[in-house]
Formats: C-alpha cells, structure tokens, sequence
C-alpha cells in the first residue's frame, strides 16, 4: 500500500502544536518512515522543543536483537516491582479469572511482571475467586470458570514459555520508554508496575 505523502503533509500542517507535541511522544512507532520525516520537518518548522526531536528517535529506530537481548536481561534481573525485593529472577506470569454475578460474567487473562513469589500468590488468590464465584453466571459463568479453571492448571506445563511471551511483548510494546530511560531502573520497574496494574 503506497503513502500518500503529500496528504499526510498537508495533514500535518493542519494539526496544532500539540497535536504534533502528542504524536512526536507517544505515536512514532505506529508511523510509516514517510510519516516520521514530515513530523520532524513539522517540528522544526514550528520551532517546538528539540527534545521533542529525540523522542521521535528514540521511537522510530527498530529494536534490534541485541538491544532486546540486554532490555530482556535487565528487567529480568532487577527488583520486583510488586513487593521491591530481589528475589531472583522476574518471570512473566498470566493471571486467569472469572468472576460471576448472576446475569454478569467478568472475565480476565492478564499478563504481569514479578518474582515468582508474587506471581505465585497473585495465580492463587484468581484461582480461589475463580473457583468461588465464577459459577454464578449465566450462561457464561458456568461456561467460562471450567475452561479457566483447567487453562490455569496447563499454564502450569508451560511456565518458562509464557513467562518469555510475555516479558518479550511488554518489551517490544514499551522499547522506545525502555531505551530512554534504560539507565533509570527506577523508571523501567515503575513501568513494570503499571503494565501490572492497567486496567
């Protein structure tokens, strides 16, 4: 599918400040190469920020093997951003719940980041809740908690593989915040803890 450049040229022209403020820190890695040059002549031609066009950087060089490699080892290996202890390595654990509510049926599949103490207590308080209320639903309730109930227990043969999964996937979605601020562990474990917590 060709670009039309100079439809997204006159696109951006057309956008404010801070617009082009808003892609130029959040939206670089959903932009074709074109896109990316524009918005960087739309930046200095608005005389915005210069940090701006570092930003635009850091997000527009792809990640490479090797720099996945050592973001890998690195959040791997530094403190837990649930109980902040160091308890050796993080691993990637997927939580499974179902809770029900007569005609309602809530449902989740929601990967974390943590030592494997935290993962663990976090998979057990899901399966209890699961077990206890996710019946109570119907129909999916009583659909949804065997499934869940029997996933829980086969996620169990494969633990390294979904643990991999999913650190490999928080990295490849949050590499351009990763990159810039790799030298802050503080940073990286806090973001750890929000793609812990979103909703």
């Amino acid at each position: 599918m060709s670009i039309d450049v100079k439809q997204i040229q006159k696109n951006y022209e057309l956008f404010s400040d801070q617009e082009i403020v808003k892609i130029a820190t959040h939206d670089v890695i959903n932009l074709a190469p074109e896109a990316v040059e524009i918005l960087i002549q739309q930046i200095e031609k608005r005389n915005l920020d210069a940090s701006l066009l570092e930003s635009v950087k850091l997000q527009a060089e792809p990640l490479s093997e090797k720099e996945f490699n050592v973001y890998f080892q690195a959040i791997t290996h530094m403190k837990c951003p649930e109980c902040g202890e160091k308890n050796g390595t993080l691993q990637g654990h997927l939580i499974r719940k179902v809770m029900s509510f007569i005609v309602l049926t809530y449902s989740s599949k929601r990967p974390i980041i943590c030592c494997s103490d935290c993962g663990e207590s976090e998979k057990q308080s899901s399966l209890i809740k699961t077990f206890l209320l996710g019946w109570w639903g119907l129909p999916f309730g009583i659909l949804k908690t065997p499934y869940y109930l029997i996933s829980h227990f086969l996620d169990r043969g494969k633990l390294d593989q979904i643990s991999d999964q999913i650190i490999a996937d928080f990295i490849h979605l949050n590499y351009p915040i990763i990159r810039k601020n790799f030298s802050n562990e503080d940073a990286i474990q806090e973001l750890v803890y929000h793609y812990n917590h979103k909703s």
